[in-house]
């Protein structure tokens, strides 16, 4: 009942209720209980207040008091994005101004390492030696310029995710116009082969990376072995800057020759001497063909390497430039296995690949595979430049 004198509600409960609660509680006969007032400066109520009374058992008032508990635990971590400026910084992996990188530092705790460093011309060096890879290093760019946060890794496998990232992952650091910017943690991938654990140096969290647009993980972008990152130009001469082509036959020298330049003029000379009937335009084309010649890989740990260096190659070659740079190389018979893909030779009863050729640098020692089509243009012999 609504008493407008005393602005509240009372309640008076029936009899059955109140005798079965004055019995249970040892409490007074019911009397009308006051569940509302309006404030004395509201004259006029504007709402309801009710009052339900239950008899419920007190567990189950406890059940539903751990549920809201565990419900809100569960939304604060799962769900709940990072505010703080902290939490903004664990997460900034990408590196905007690529062009402004020129030092690239990766390695593992089991000491392999990488070091890539740009040079003024644009170009790139590997551990302080030869010219890396530029498409590889391209990829390592892109990388760092599109990789995005997918999530951040589940509370209940942060810690054994941040224990791997120090043990096993690979360290990378980033260094733009000399100064060291970013350091990160490349781990392992997450089982859907569609994201990448990584984290940044000094973080508490660890993150979920992926490319946008690409299904894979990152990790493979970052390998540690140097013949993977070595440049695969095996010849790079500009032919305004050729100085000479020597081509030895060590079983038929009959076909050896030596093409010369000399002030834009291109000269053949053979085993017995000048060839005086060369032709010229033939000898043009010949001397285009050394301005990127690329193999298809090095294999440092080939098991045939040392004998097949030791055998007699099919062909050497040396191109000199005009700065008195000399590149050397010796092409090899490539042995197979196997019938299957290759025929047998006649003369080492070995079966070989018609399509690829092992070769050997000099000057760098470097042992590795070239395709035929890259190279067949170079294996010409001296009776192939003369007229008619």
């Amino acid at each position: 009942v609504y008493s407008q004198a005393k602005n509240c509600i009372f309640v008076t409960l029936n009899e059955g209720f109140c005798g079965r609660a004055a019995r249970q509680r040892s409490a007074k006969p019911c009397t009308p209980v006051r569940i509302w007032s309006e404030p004395r400066n509201r004259p006029n109520p504007s709402g309801w207040g009710f009052l339900f009374l239950f008899n419920m058992k007190k567990n189950f008032l406890y059940l539903l008091l751990v549920l809201a508990l565990g419900a809100t635990t569960a939304w604060f971590f799962f769900f709940k994005k990072p505010t703080n400026t902290l939490s903004v910084e664990e997460k900034n992996f990408t590196v905007e101004d690529t062009a402004s990188v020129d030092r690239i530092f990766f390695t593992q705790k089991t000491g392999a390492s990488i070091l890539l460093e740009r040079q003024q011309n644009g170009t790139w060096t590997l551990n302080h030696g030869g010219e890396a890879r530029i498409d590889a290093v391209d990829i390592i760019m892109e990388t760092f310029k599109r990789m995005a946060v997918k999530s951040p890794v589940p509370i209940n496998a942060l810690e054994n995710v941040k224990a791997n990232l120090v043990v096993d992952g690979i360290k990378v650091e980033v260094y733009q116009k000399g100064e060291k910017t970013k350091t990160m943690y490349i781990g392992s991938s997450t089982k859907d082969f569609k994201g990448t654990y990584m984290m940044l140096e000094g973080a508490q969290m660890a993150y979920i990376m992926y490319l946008p647009g690409w299904e894979g993980y990152i990790t493979p972008r970052f390998f540690l072995e140097p013949s993977e990152w070595k440049s695969r130009e095996i010849f790079r001469t500009n032919p305004t800057k050729l100085a000479s082509v020597s081509v030895e036959y060590p079983t038929h020298d009959e076909d050896n020759f030596t093409l010369i330049q000399k002030n834009s003029l291109l000269s053949l000379m053979g085993k017995s001497g000048p060839a005086l009937d060369a032709d010229t335009s033939l000898l043009r084309l010949y001397s285009t063909f050394f301005n990127g010649i690329h193999c298809e890989g090095y294999e440092p740990n080939n098991p045939f390497l040392d004998s097949v260096v030791r055998s007699t190659p099919l062909m050497r070659i040396q191109v000199s430039g005009s700065d008195g740079k000399k590149t050397t190389v010796r092409f090899y018979p490539f042995f197979v296995n196997t019938a299957d893909v290759a025929p047998k030779d006649p003369e080492t009863g070995k079966y070989t690949d018609v399509e690829r050729l092992y070769f050997y640098r000099e000057e760098t020692k470097d042992f590795g595979v070239m395709q035929l089509f890259a190279t067949r243009a170079m294996f010409k012999r001296f009776r192939d430049f003369r007229k008619g």
